[in-house]
């Protein structure tokens, strides 16, 4: 997903409007090789693909099917003794 920047736009604004989270702004300009963040210009195209970028270069996901093994057995658990 791509933004282009307007006047009076920062990265801290674009990833508050844009992703939900202004603390993003530092991701933004990370994955968009943007080395000072006052220097952005309007009409400038950056790219918003933070979590896909940020999981391609870290490797790391968040696996989540361990919290829900644990969900479902204590669920079943529950209602085994609860009869």
């Amino acid at each position: 997903m791509e933004y282009t920047i307007k006047p009076g736009d920062s990265l801290s604004k674009i990833a508050r409007d844009q992703l939900g989270d202004i603390n993003l702004w530092q991701e933004l300009a990370r994955i968009n090789n943007i080395s000072n963040p006052n220097l952005i210009q309007p009409g400038q195209v950056i790219s918003l693909s933070i979590h896909a970028e940020a999981n391609e270069s870290d490797g790391k996901t968040l696996n989540l099917w361990p919290i829900f093994l644990i969900v479902v057995v204590m669920g079943a658990l529950y209602f085994y003794l609860k009869s």
